[in-house]
């Protein structure tokens, strides 16, 4: 990858205004998606360079979540197109599949919302066991509105034509190692509804917090890639000045789809052989096996937000640690419409109590 200048000479960015966990996930989706981007990243695939719009003609890439930092990583590759209903949200795996088999019924079905603060702003959080809307106000009959318009955008891809019929790349970070297991039907249904006018589907899964990195292939599909990574460090922008943490990882599955040697050989040479595979997800993680050997391992990466400020049930301000989903953290929601909240000691589904480790850097 290199970024270019208007002369397509190769430029150090310069110092870049940067977010931080609470400052990122603050933000109104409005505002994240309407920033202007500052730099533009070029692949280098095919012995040249190519622009985001030529790699467009070919692949479209669509996040699938689980957080917003897939999002942020494509308008920063120059990748990202209209909006999409899990672009500015958190989601885990279960409710992708369910919402593909049941047309997104219950999209909307949360808990009450309670209010989190921090960096001179508040904000309403609206979450589920399986979602959550931290940048839009579903309270709002706008904001709802829209996120159904992208609703409804998601589930006409199938219907769009283009002059010549491109690959469907579906881009997703897991969040927690506990949901690998379920690729094989996230990618089925993909296939299932997305496949059905010829288009190739690929599904490229991202584990985070890893003690190895790079591409695992899939035996039994060539339409998912697997992209082990260490835990990404440092701060980013949201205006495309410094990286972001996903960008190898497209980058690889862009270069498997155009036939780039890099995205088949390792280094691009045909003399290095092949990438490592499996047979299914569920052999990443194996006890014993040669991945969790490399360096593969379980996380809870992508589970949880961080500290922030709340209003318990007794009007007391208290500084809790937030999970991105109900049942990971201490705090639930009231139900008397007063977006205060009551915060209780209890365990997650591993038995932890507030455990927030293993997030990405200083943006989670």
């Amino acid at each position: 990858m290199a970024e270019l200048d208007s002369e397509g000479s190769i430029v150090e960015p310069p110092p870049a205004t940067t977010v931080t966990a609470g400052s990122l996930f603050l933000a109104d989706a409005n505002k994240m998606e309407a920033e202007p981007m500052k730099q533009e990243v070029h692949l280098f695939l095919l012995g040249r360079f190519w622009s985001p719009e030529e790699v467009r003609e070919r692949v479209q890439v669509v996040s699938l979540g689980s957080s917003c930092l897939t999002k942020i990583t494509l308008r920063r590759l120059g990748l990202s197109e209209a909006s999409l209903p899990f672009d500015w949200m958190r989601t885990r795996m279960a409710g992708l599949i369910y919402w593909l088999q049941n047309d997104f019924d219950s999209f909307f079905h949360v808990f009450p919302p309670f209010e989190v603060g921090g960096h001179n702003r508040r904000m309403k959080v609206f979450r589920s066991q399986t979602h959550s809307f931290w940048h839009d106000d579903i309270d709002n009959d706008q904001d709802r509105e829209k996120l159904w318009r992208r609703v409804l955008r998601f589930l006409k891809l199938p219907s769009v034509e283009t002059e010549e019929q491109r690959t469907y790349l579906f881009v997703r970070s897991i969040a927690g190692t506990d949901e690998l297991e379920l690729t094989e039907t996230l990618y089925s249904l993909l296939k299932a509804r997305f496949g059905k006018t010829g288009c190739k589907v690929v599904l490229l899964i991202i584990l985070d917090d890893q003690g190895m990195a790079g591409p695992i292939m899939h035996k039994q599909h060539d339409g998912i890639l697997f992209w082990t990574q260490l835990p990404f460090q440092g701060p980013m922008s949201l205006d495309g000045e410094l990286p972001t943490p996903y960008e190898d990882a497209v980058s690889f599955a862009i270069a498997n789809i155009l036939g780039d040697p890099s995205g088949v050989h390792p280094g691009g040479n045909p003399n290095e052989g092949v990438y490592p595979s499996v047979n299914n997800s569920a052999e990443i993680l194996e006890e014993g096996g040669p991945f969790r050997e490399a360096g593969a391992r379980h996380s809870k990466c992508g589970l949880h937000m961080g500290p922030y400020l709340v209003t318990t049930s007794n009007n007391q301000e208290k500084e809790v640690l937030i999970s991105a989903f109900m049942g990971y953290d201490d705090v639930l929601a009231n139900s008397d419409g007063s977006n205060h909240c009551k915060v209780v000691e209890q365990t997650d589904e591993t038995g932890d109590i507030n455990d927030t480790t293993n997030e990405i850097g200083t943006v989670q």
